[in-house]
């Protein structure tokens, strides 16, 4: 048999330090709405298309699109925010997703949240305007859902039109005077105006004719101017 004693002050240990164990993935990251017009992208907001919501503070997230067109990484900032911009163009028309999930500092991956959306860049042809000389204007070519408007000023001022008239104050009116536009559901303007062309609305009656007597001998017609009565 053999014993021998071992003071602790002569072992040495390997500390591993402060550890902070991670196992629980994020929650799926919240996407805000990507458009403002009924989740469809027009021409003025798709070279700065705006990609944002909230996830885990000091996470990254991960962005693609459906299509492929789109891959791209963000991180969320420590009051949980997180955002990419992105140049729409690069999805081409038509409807659009995006999926995104979040992996927090300690490799843990989140189940994702998407969004979807729909691309619209295109303007809307120009409607066709006529006017008669009664002051009614009468609009068509309007797209289904879009508005339109019309200017009597050459486009200076523009008014909301309603159904498919409007009217117009009588008046000579140059070319270039009367002009109609369209905007289409996603908000694109058309690129050019209905111009009604040079027009004239007279609403005004005319004076009453005036009779001249009609027989000089105190309005009696007798035998002498019978046969030819002026």
């Amino acid at each position: 048999d053999w014993s021998s004693d071992v003071c602790s002050s002569d072992l040495t240990y390997a500390d591993a330090g402060d550890v902070t164990v991670d196992v629980t993935a994020p929650d799926a990251p919240v996407i805000n709405p990507i458009a403002n017009n009924n989740n469809i992208v027009n021409a003025d907001g798709a070279s700065s298309l705006l990609i944002s919501g909230t996830a885990e503070p000091g996470a990254t997230v991960t962005i693609t699109s459906n299509s492929g067109a789109y891959t791209g990484t963000a991180s969320v900032d420590p009051d949980g925010n997180w955002s990419v911009t992105v140049d729409a163009s690069i999805f081409g028309q038509g409807a659009e997703t995006i999926t995104v999930i979040a992996k927090d500092a300690y490799g843990n991956i989140s189940g994702s949240s998407s969004s979807s959306f729909t691309v619209d860049t295109v303007a809307p042809d120009a409607p066709d305007v006529t006017v008669n000389s009664r002051g009614v204007a009468t609009v068509s070519g309007i797209e289904t859902n879009a508005t339109w408007q019309y200017s009597l000023d050459g486009g200076t001022h523009f008014q909301t039109g309603n159904g498919v008239t409007f009217s117009v104050p009588e008046g000579d009116y140059d070319p270039g005077q009367i002009l109609v536009r369209q905007i289409d559901a996603a908000g694109n303007l058309s690129d050019t105006y209905a111009d009604a062309g040079a027009v004239t609305v007279d609403v005004t009656a005319p004076d009453a004719p005036v009779i001249n007597p009609i027989a000089n001998n105190n309005n009696i017609v007798n035998a002498d101017g019978a046969s030819s009565l002026l």
